[in-house]
């Protein structure tokens, strides 16, 4: 695993600082880690979004959207929905089953991505000014 230090805002890896010897794996992944620095959040969402469990959550979170918007409800928090996604995916496969992976972080993006693509539910979800 690559040391990181923190030198001016900046994560210098420890084969830049000549330390090589002390950290001899090379190519580790480190999640959220890039060529030096952190991914953004909005970097680690759309990076997950594209994997198997970023679009099953996301095509899950919009049917139930528009179950709700159907049913009459012109409102709803996304993470009462992402919640009952996992609950029911938990149900179904167990604890030892292959459990969805859904950062709490991206609920917001979630949100943002369904009302940005889908002109129906547009408004439906609360959202709040991004600080990330």
């Amino acid at each position: 695993m690559t040391a990181l230090i923190r030198r001016g805002g900046e994560f210098t890896g420890a084969e830049q600082l000549g330390l090589d010897e002390l950290h001899p794996q090379r190519n580790v992944v480190h999640p959220g880690l890039r060529v030096g620095r952190f991914l953004t959040l909005d970097e680690r969402f759309d990076e997950w979004a594209s994997t198997a469990d970023g679009e099953t959550v996301y095509g899950e979170l919009v049917r139930r959207a528009f179950r709700l918007r159907e049913r009459g409800f012109p409102h709803y928090g996304v993470g009462a929905i992402v919640e009952s996604i996992r609950f029911d995916r938990n149900v179904e496969v167990g604890p030892d089953g292959d459990l969805f992976k859904v950062n709490n972080s991206y609920r917001s993006r979630l949100a943002r991505k369904a009302m940005r693509e889908y002109d129906e539910l547009d408004g439906f979800f609360e959202t709040r000014e991004l600080r990330s």
